[in-house]
């Protein structure tokens, strides 16, 4: 059954296409975009046991605008990949602990995969070539 909950604090703009994640004894909400449609950079923190919600205010990069996307918690940090937003091809991490946002660059991960995938098919081909 539903039941409304006095908070503290100022909560999240009324939005939509943002993602919500459970780490702790909090919820975080992040990104989206607002009723006039304009995208939303920031990240939200609900802490259950006091009703609380608080804005964070990272450390490291700002938070890109983004919305439309998929967030996970794994290990202490949350991970934001996909969606609608100005940095495309990016995974962001916000780890918990130090309450910071990184940037990771999935275009070099993608090229270092193709790397090692080009040199394992050249390596195979030519070992057949060679020994056989």
């Amino acid at each position: 059954m539903w039941e409304h909950v006095s908070v503290k604090g100022t909560p999240p703009s009324p939005r939509a296409g943002h993602t919500a994640v459970v780490h702790g004894k909090a919820m975080y909400v992040y990104g989206g975009y607002d009723k006039n449609g304009l995208s939303c950079h920031d990240l939200h923190e609900f802490i259950f046991e006091t009703n609380t919600w608080e804005l964070l205010h990272p450390k490291g990069i700002h938070p890109p605008d983004t919305f439309h996307h998929s967030a996970v918690t794994y290990q202490g940090s949350m991970y934001v990949l996909g969606g609608y937003r100005t940095e495309s091809c990016s995974l962001q991490e916000y780890r918990f602990g130090e309450k910071q946002i990184l940037i990771l660059n999935t275009i070099l991960l993608i090229k270092i995969m193709f790397f090692f995938c080009f040199f394992f098919a050249f390596f195979k081909r030519y070992w057949n070539l060679v020994c056989c």
